[in-house]
């Protein structure tokens, strides 16, 4: 397949895709011009500040089907530029970023803002932000990929992996807490709270930034040493009985993939990055120089905008301490739908069996949230799921299924979104750059921004069910 690549596009100037070639054997005087157009190499991408877009198109090959597909790539942008455009407005984000993956290959990016105001560095694709709990289904794959080694038992007490954790009791009975209950946040670990003494709300209603410890700006050495900020306080309910979302708990599955693999968990995660070629996406240390890292922003109570305090997340690197791009968390989006849907006969097996993505993917705990009243939601292992149901007009919405998480750190929001998609077998043309028999099957969309409290959930699966129409 062709990439195409369209100028960059501001909130001054838009540019509309060149069209497919007429059908049958017509002949243009053009048509030379054309074809070389076509070839132009992605080194002759035009970049605008504050707003920078790339739109990969499928190869124009003259037939009317591949003029559909481009004609709803186009809706799908501009839909997309336009409602990333309102919601930056909206909220006041600085900086905002998204690309958008259809079966495996990326079709469209943008950036819109700064990823800092002082400098006027405009945001793109490679710019590297706080991805906040989306480190959680990253994570999870090192959890998972200990599990087909037969490394980790997720129904033994967590006791087993990491012995320096005190058993626990609630109401007085003892209680048995296993990797499972604290994959899927029904374990009953609490979440951030003001102070050592003070209690985490139970029904996870507030904000992280109404919370001291989520700026914590403490430098933990080791895994072990983290745990001792939650390790010896109580349970908030008897494990498997209730769902309450907790970045704590995800601390203490670090310290049992530590036990399991022998290794500290940000050299075991470093090295799951680099298989799956996410070569962007770093622990959040203070230290290092990172390239392309953006500056993060908070608003004050005047409303006014100012740079976030200094934060250290080595507590919390499995929960929420990662930073990355957009292009590498479409490549990881990608990565699981190829695990899900490659199953080593036709195809080489991904880096997790299809049944063990099926088993993420399954629903163990009911979300109560409202970011979007039309889906159903659920937690699974490490991902929210969603299903949607009828909307006001009676009809079921499509796709029916999606996993996705967000995330919020301290000074920054992000989203992304998978939504699977199964290979219609009467596509013969494999040429077709939709439809493909070859997985990644189905649409990723990743977001990210620089400023803490903005909610791009909804956003994102609306740009995900537009792009999905080139997947039909």
């Amino acid at each position: 397949q062709r990439r195409l690549h369209g100028d960059a596009r501001s909130s001054r100037f838009r540019v509309v895709l060149k069209s497919s070639a007429i059908c049958g054997g017509a002949v243009c005087l053009g048509i030379g011009g054309y074809i070389a157009w076509t070839h132009e190499p992605a080194s002759c991408q035009k970049v605008l500040a504050p707003s920078s877009s790339t739109v990969e198109s499928p190869n124009a090959s003259g037939c009317s089907k591949d003029s559909i597909r481009q004609e709803r790539l186009e809706n799908a942008v501009n839909y997309a530029h336009e409602l990333l455009t309102r919601k930056k407005d909206e909220w006041g984000v600085p900086g905002i970023v998204v690309a958008v993956s259809v079966d495996g290959k990326t079709v469209w990016t943008e950036g819109v803002g700064y990823a800092d105001i002082e400098n006027r560095v405009p945001c793109g694709s490679e710019t590297v932000m706080r991805i906040g709990s989306i480190s959680k289904p990253i994570a999870m794959m090192t959890v998972a990929k200990l599990w087909e080694e037969g490394k980790i038992d997720l129904d033994k007490p967590i006791q087993d992996y990491v012995p320096s954790f005190p058993k626990k009791t609630f109401d007085d009975k003892p209680v048995v807490i296993t990797l499972r209950d604290l994959v899927s946040h029904v374990a009953g670990i609490r979440h951030y709270a003001n102070s050592k003494n003070s209690s985490p709300t139970k029904d996870g209603s507030s904000r992280d930034t109404e919370f001291s410890e989520f700026y914590s700006n403490k430098k933990f050495t080791t895994t072990q040493e983290a745990l001792e900020i939650f390790k010896d306080d109580p349970l908030l309910f008897e494990p498997g009985t209730k769902y309450h979302y907790t970045t704590y708990g995800w601390t203490l599955i670090s310290a049992a993939v530590e036990n399991a693999s022998k290794e500290p968990f940000s050299s075991h995660l470093r090295r799951l990055l680099k298989m799956l070629g996410m070569n962007n996406t770093f622990l959040d240390q203070n230290e290092p120089i990172i390239y392309n890292r953006s500056r993060f922003y908070a608003r004050d109570k005047s409303g006014c905008l100012v740079n976030t305090p200094s934060v250290d997340c080595s507590y919390k690197w499995a929960g929420g301490g990662l930073l990355s791009t957009v292009n590498d968390l479409v490549r990881f989006g990608n990565a699981m739908l190829y695990c899900a849907q490659a199953d080593g006969t036709k195809y080489k097996a991904g880096y997790l069996r299809p049944e063990t993505i099926r088993m993420l993917w399954t629903p163990h705990a009911k979300v109560h949230n409202k970011w979007l009243k039309t889906y159903f939601q659920s937690y699974g292992m490490g991902w929210t799921l969603t299903e949607t149901g009828e909307n006001p007009g009676g009809c079921v919405e499509w796709p029916a299924f999606a996993a996705y998480h967000t995330g919020g750190s301290v000074g920054g929001t992000s989203a992304l979104v998978l939504l699977p998609s199964a290979w219609n077998p009467e596509e013969t043309n494999t040429t077709t750059w939709a439809n493909s028999p070859s997985p990644p099957r189905g649409v990723v969309v990743a977001v990210i921004g620089n400023i803490s409290n903005a909610g791009y959930g909804s956003m994102a699966v609306s740009i995900a069910r537009k792009f999905a129409e080139l997947c039909s």
